[in-house]
């Protein structure tokens, strides 16, 4: 996934940009809502270094295990409502969702 930004001001809840022009390649949090700048490569060598750029952070990413389960209690903590890409299929599943949300919204209000 890709992502455009006139400045690094653009992308506030990224850590680590240090270049002014460029590509960034950030790796996202649990939720994908922050991330950290983990491979940078300056505008005048985008040709020539991107590619491999991208290839290399590939090589040292570790994607992040998630389980519903660990979601929902890390989404709770972070006060972070989740929608799972995934369609409600289960039985419970929409009723869970919803015990959930009112999880969140009765610990926003504490």
């Amino acid at each position: 996934m890709y992502a455009t930004a006139a400045t690094a001001n653009d992308l506030p809840k990224v850590k680590g940009i240090a270049i002014k022009e460029g590509v960034v390649v950030i790796e996202p949090n649990e939720f994908g809502l922050e991330g950290k700048a983990v491979k940078e490569v300056p505008a005048d060598q985008v040709a020539a270094k991107c590619a491999d750029g991208m290839r290399e952070s590939m090589k040292s990413y570790v994607a992040i295990a998630k389980t519903r389960r660990g979601l929902h209690f890390d989404g709770l903590k972070a006060g972070i409502f989740y929608v799972p890409n995934l369609p409600v299929t289960a039985h419970g599943e929409a009723s869970d969702r919803e015990r959930y949300k009112a999880q969140l919204e009765s610990q926003k209000k504490n």
